[in-house]
C-alpha cells in the first residue's frame, strides 16, 4: 500500500483534497506515533557485537526504538543483563559474540508512490489518521469527524497489533500416511 493509497482513501472520509506533501507529513507522524504504541509495526532487524572488554561500550545502530534480544551466539541463549545507554552504546557483562534483535524506527517517506515500510496490517488504518489530521486542521478539535477519525485509528491499529501478535502459521494442505 502507498501513501497515495492512504490519500484517496483520506479523502473520500473528508470530501477534500489533500495534497501530497500534507499526507506525506501526516503519515510521517502516523507511522512515528504508531510504532511509539506498538513496536511490532517498527521492522525487526540485528546486527552482531563481539565484546572483549566487559568494562567498554560497545556502538549499536541508531535507529533502535526496541531491543528485542540479545543472543549469546556461542552458547545460544539469551541475555537478560546488558546496558543500552543514550549515545546508541551497549555494555555486556560477559565477554564473547552476541547477536541484538532490535526493532528499527522506519525511514520518513519521501514519495507517495513507493510502499509504507510498516507490516500490511498496520498501514489501512493510516487513512483515518490522514482523515483526523486533515480534519483537524480544517475543523477543530471540538468536530464530531475530528474525534471520530482519532478513535477509529486507534481501534484499527489496536485490533491490528492484536492479531499481528496472535499470528500463527496457516496450513494450507495437510498429508498424512495410512
Amino acid at each position: 500500500m502507498t501513501i497515495n493509497d492512504l490519500k484517496v482513501d483520506a479523502q473520500l472520509m473528508t470530501g477534500t483534497v489533500i495534497q501530497d506533501n500534507t499526507a506525506l507529513a501526516y503519515v510521517n507522524k502516523g507511522i512515528e506515533e504508531l510504532v511509539k504504541k506498538y513496536p511490532n509495526a517498527a521492522t525487526l532487524k540485528e546486527t552482531s557485537v563481539e565484546i572483549t572488554d566487559t568494562e567498554e561500550y560497545y556502538d549499536i545502530p541508531a535507529d533502535i526504538l526496541k531491543i528485542e534480544s540479545v543472543i549469546d551466539s556461542y552458547e545460544n541463549r539469551l541475555r537478560s543483563k546488558y546496558y543500552v545507554f543514550e549515545d546508541d552504546t551497549i555494555r555486556i557483562d560477559f565477554e564473547g559474540n552476541y547477536t541484538i534483535k532490535y526493532r528499527e524506527y522506519p525511514a520518513k517517506q519521501t514519495k507517495t508512490d513507493e510502499n509504507i515500510p510498516i507490516p500490511r496490517v498496520y498501514q489501512s488504518p493510516l487513512a483515518n489518521y490522514i482523515a483526523y489530521r486533515e480534519s483537524l486542521k480544517l475543523y477543530g478539535v471540538s468536530y464530531p469527524d475530528t474525534q471520530s477519525h482519532l478513535a477509529t485509528f486507534w481501534a484499527m491499529e489496536q485490533e491490528a497489533n492484536t492479531n499481528y501478535r496472535k499470528k500463527k502459521p496457516r496450513i494450507i494442505k495437510a498429508y498424512y500416511n495410512d
